[in-house]
């Protein structure tokens, strides 16, 4: 059972390396945009909601520096597509073993 759950564990540890990893290029993209074409003036990220009224209605969801942008993007990603990936990353293992 023991080693059942180390396999687990490093199952999801390959997960969150992937996640990471989209991540770390999502951002890096961002930051080459910023380099090419300069953008706003403003060194934080502001993202609103988008109730379809004018823009100056919009209510923030999230303003916060890159960094936390990075950290907050990483772990709504992680909460959204942890468990589906930890479940296929097992099937696929399972199938590459022959087990079932």
């Amino acid at each position: 059972m023991e080693n059942l759950n180390k396999v687990e564990i490093a199952l999801k540890k390959k997960c969150f390396k992937e996640i990471n990893v989209i991540v770390n290029n999502f951002t890096d993209a961002l930051n080459e945009m910023e380099l090419e074409y300069g953008g706003s003036v403003r060194s934080f990220y502001y993202i609103t909601t988008d109730d379809g009224s004018f823009e100056n209605d919009r209510k923030p969801k999230f303003i916060g520096t890159p960094s936390q942008f990075k950290t907050a993007l990483n772990e709504s990603v992680i909460e959204r597509f942890i468990d589906a990936m930890l479940k296929k990353k097992s099937e696929e293992l399972i199938e590459k073993l022959d087990l079932i």
